[in-house]
């Protein structure tokens, strides 16, 4: 229990520290695919499509990690995406993950997350199937550090 309370008091001091610092330049991007633009590098898998997404962030905390979720833009709520890894190169500041997306029009989001963002976005990979897949509310607000687009499905 106490171990969760500590997790906690990190995230926020990770975020508070980040905030004094000032996050010019630091700010996650989403390069690719870009707004309201068609995504160009997919692959299909029945009815939903795996997109490739590429972005910038010139640097990574200690203890943080970069995650994509996508979004229903009328409710907020969110999918953690997982399905493949997300790699981060740590000399070029350059990212690459994929986000599963269905419809006709995706919303994307890459997060910055501290390490309690980390265990909830786990632990909704780990039951999601149990679920039916139903979604996050939202974002978890510690998650400051983030960008989203809005792209149009092939």
């Amino acid at each position: 229990m106490w171990a969760f309370f500590a997790a906690l008091a990190e995230g926020v001091l990770s975020n508070a520290l980040w905030s004094l610092r000032g996050a010019k330049g630091r700010k996650i991007v989403i390069k690719s695919p870009r707004a309201n633009e068609m995504v160009r590098e997919f692959e299909r898998d029945g009815e939903v499509v795996i997109c490739v997404v590429r972005g910038s962030l010139a640097y990574l905390p200690k203890g943080h990690e970069i995650w994509l979720l996508t979004g229903d833009p009328a409710t907020g709520r969110v999918w953690p995406q997982g399905r493949r890894a997300l790699s981060f190169d740590r000399t070029t500041h350059e990212w690459e993950g994929s986000a599963t997306v269905r419809g006709r029009d995706a919303t994307i989001h890459a997060v910055v997350a501290p390490p309690t963002s980390q265990d909830l976005f786990r632990y909704y990979r780990h039951v999601a199937e149990k679920t039916k897949w139903e979604p996050l509310s939202h974002i978890p607000a510690e998650c400051t550090n983030r960008d989203t687009v809005v792209v149009r499905l092939p």
